[in-house]
């Protein structure tokens, strides 16, 4: 399917939809995904843009892939991601009640330097991460209240002892293995 047939607010609304990949879209239009409120993971291949509002209002993306390694992907506002609750980091009761920073905007590692300080993307500096950051094993796990054995870095480095506590962003780097 090629994206780039459909308009702005194409998508806008659809709150059954979970998961997305948008192999050949070369701009991710205005409100595309505004208020797809169960959108936990997009993976964006091939877009050069992404316009104003592209996701606001997906309160569950914890996830988003940018794939294409020729150059930056433009983000036109910031607001292309408000009230994304998991990548801002907002408490909120239904969505996001600790109010966990643990949603990430995933690049390819050759420019991951050059998303942290790009126009607009910089406002999101700390969420995003390179591809080799992501581990497919990786899930959202509940540590606020148990004891965890080992922490599987993505480095391959394995801390052996007893974790007790996990900081907000302790999963930066890491997967837990109860």
């Amino acid at each position: 399917v090629n994206f780039d047939a459909y308009g702005d607010s194409a998508f806008a609304h659809c709150r059954s939809l979970v998961s997305v990949n948008i192999p050949q879209s070369t701009y991710i239009t205005t409100q595309m995904f505004v208020g797809c409120t169960s959108l936990i993971s997009v993976n964006i291949s091939n877009a050069a843009y992404m316009h104003t509002d592209a996701f606001d209002s997906c309160f569950s993306l914890i996830k988003l892939f940018i794939s294409r390694t020729d150059k930056l992907c433009a983000l036109k506002y910031t607001g292309a991601f408000d009230n994304c609750y998991h990548i801002l980091g907002i408490t909120n009761s239904t969505y996001n009640p600790n109010g966990l920073k643990d949603g990430y905007i995933y690049v390819p590692a050759s420019l991951l330097s050059q998303y942290k300080i790009a126009t607009n993307w910089s406002s999101f500096a700390s969420q995003i991460v390179g591809h080799q950051d992501y581990s497919i094993g990786d899930s959202l796990v509940n540590y606020s209240n148990s004891n965890y054995s080992t922490c599987k870095w993505y480095s391959d480095k394995e801390m052996t002892n007893e974790v007790s506590s996990v900081e907000q962003n302790g999963r930066y780097y890491c997967r837990l293995e109860a």
